[in-house]
């Protein structure tokens, strides 16, 4: 809510803007590292392009303190409970346990919707392909047993081949489909992360996961249960 101005050609600028992100903010350091690259990047190229004049943005090298989070990633096991996963009926309540036993509901909303993004999941996990390459993927990609695709991400063009379990996935999204048609319904990535984690949670993926950040110059430590830490990127680790 702060209408704060920064001079981003001098350091004194420069340290305030970072300043602000970890305080008023209150963003944790990999977030605030993720920022400062961004404007790095755009005022380097302004800079190239004569928009602006030379920025100490191009000298300044600030030090964040930022810890690798834990990898996440499904197991064999996991992976096949979630495919074979039968999503109970919007309303119906679902008996869970937290990583510390104790024992509590969870009411399913949004079925359909979680449904489709366990498909969405799985066939990511079972082929390597990223969010990105699944959401644009179409009818005409699938060559009898292999998937032939050029990357959203690098343009590369790769021949993937397809197990029976990403055959299955496939059966139930393209019938009925043009060539050009999109094989998956479109679910923002957003809310595809939102969905994963409503899904690993009913599917008891309660496991205790250790995460340390920062905020600031504040180290937190934080236990959350394995499903918290679900996204997008996880089926592609998954596949790994």
């Amino acid at each position: 809510g702060k209408n704060v101005k920064y001079s981003f050609f001098d350091e004194r600028g420069i340290k305030k803007f970072i300043e602000h992100l970890r305080n008023d903010c209150g963003m944790e350091e990999k977030t605030v590292q993720k920022h400062y690259g961004n404007l790095r990047w755009y005022l380097n190229w302004a800079v190239r392009k004569g928009y602006c004049k030379e920025s100490e943005v191009s000298k300044y090298k600030p030090k964040f303190k930022v810890i690798e989070k834990p990898v996440i990633f499904l197991t064999k096991e996991e992976l096949l409970k979630l495919y074979n996963y039968k999503i109970p009926a919007n309303g119906v309540k679902v008996k869970l346990r937290t990583y510390e036993g104790e024992e509590y509901e969870k009411t399913v909303h949004d079925a359909g919707a979680l449904e489709k993004t366990r498909d969405c999941f799985c066939f990511c996990a079972f082929t390597s392909l990223r969010y990105s390459d699944m959401a644009k993927l179409t009818v005409s990609s699938i060559q009898e047993d292999k998937l032939v695709i050029t990357t959203q991400k690098t343009n590369t063009t790769l021949s993937i081949e397809l197990n029976k379990y990403a055959k299955e996935i496939l059966a139930r999204h393209t019938e009925g489909k043009s060539a050009e048609e999109k094989v998956f319904p479109n679910i923002s990535c957003p809310h595809m992360n939102m969905y994963l984690k409503e899904l690993g949670q009913i599917c008891g993926f309660d496991k205790a996961v250790k995460s340390v950040h920062f905020r600031g110059s504040k180290r937190i430590e934080e236990i959350v249960p394995k499903w918290q830490l679900l996204s997008t990127h996880c089926a592609r680790r998954t596949f790994i």
